[in-house]
């Protein structure tokens, strides 16, 4: 067992992700300040421990598949037990701390329901929904929603526009996260899985480096990724429309887009072949594309810049780290 293990349980590369999720919102039309440095280091916790908790509570299925065999739990270099009793103790102290932060809100009440909102729809995902629920993207949707919400709630004193764009947006992307790319990733190996349904036939084929996907999809398979990314698109139109942005945050926010949409569209065809690890890195691309779009239209430029170097840094540096190359092994 190795602090590298412990990294690749809580899928430690992907921490920005959690990072925008709740700082961007505070971070609307409002400074950078002490609580978004201390909302910056709870994240850490919020990451790490939720995707720890996923990680437990799924082992049972990553034991056979064959694609998580190199995952720390799966190859015995941490024990469930222990895993449990980190993951769980660690979970517990977040919570409390994350309910003591929304008495410093601008919104307390709004802050700390949307706060029991992430932890009962993660929760209900991580603790069963995922595996057993063809709809598994719901909750978890509506749980990093909720995080969104309560970012912004606490920096915010009440519900507008922007609030509505932005958590509308945030609901699209984790949706199609899920309901997409996590059904795709796992589309041979997982007992519910909506995308599944949503196909002719899927083929696995055996390369060197893994595994390849054939996969002959349904027309509401293409309709459901189509139709996702053209309402994020609409989102992004909808807030320079509405609300606005300086003219370097709309060049940059239209070029993560173009980025997101394009690999998007490099893992919907009516017959998709490509090797797992293909997809993977395609999705990283898609994923990181997405959220800087939001990052750029709705956080001062110079800020924004700032955390983008710092998420991509970090976010190649622990792959590479973790798992020897720019996308992941999950």
């Amino acid at each position: 067992m190795s602090f590298r293990d412990w990294l690749r349980l809580f899928r430690a590369q992907t921490y920005p992700a959690t990072l925008l999720c709740v700082l961007v919102p505070y971070l609307h039309r409002h400074p950078f300040d002490s609580m978004a440095l201390l909302l910056s280091l709870l994240a850490i916790a919020i990451h790490y421990l939720s995707f720890g908790h996923n990680s437990v509570m799924d082992y049972w299925y990553d034991v056979s598949d064959p694609n998580k065999s190199h995952h720390p739990l799966v190859k015995g270099a941490i024990s469930l037990s222990r895993a449990h009793v980190v993951v769980h103790t660690g979970l517990m102290a977040t919570y409390v701390c994350l309910a003591l932060v929304t008495s410093r809100s601008a919104s307390p009440t709004l802050a700390l329901l949307a706060l029991l909102g992430y932890v009962v729809f993660g929760h209900a995902y991580n603790d069963g929904l995922d595996k057993h629920f063809v709809h598994s993207w719901l909750p978890i949707t509506l749980a990093f929603t909720c995080l969104s919400a309560f970012g912004y709630f606490l920096s915010h004193d009440g519900v507008d526009l922007a609030l509505a764009l932005i958590l509308s947006y945030a609901f699209l992307n984790i949706f199609y996260q899920i309901a997409w790319e996590g059904n795709l990733k796992d589309i041979a190996t997982d007992p519910v899985n909506l995308l599944a349904k949503m196909t002719h036939k899927v083929e696995v084929e055996a390369v060197d480096d893994g595994q390849a996907y054939v996969v002959h999809f349904k027309r509401s398979a293409l309709a459901l990724s189509y139709g996702a990314r053209l309402a994020l698109v609409a989102l992004y139109v909808a807030w320079c429309a509405l609300v606005g942005a300086s003219l370097p945050s709309l060049v940059t926010s239209a070029i993560m887009l173009a980025v997101a949409t394009y690999m998007a569209v490099k893992m919907t065809k009516p017959v998709l072949r490509a090797r797992r690890k293909d997809l993977l890195r395609y999705m990283s691309f898609c994923e990181v594309g997405t959220m800087y779009t939001l990052l750029f239209l709705v956080v001062d430029y110079s800020v924004a810049l700032s955390l983008a170097v710092f998420g991509l840094a970090y976010f190649v540096f622990m792959n590479k780290w973790l798992w020897g190359d720019v996308a992941p092994r999950v």
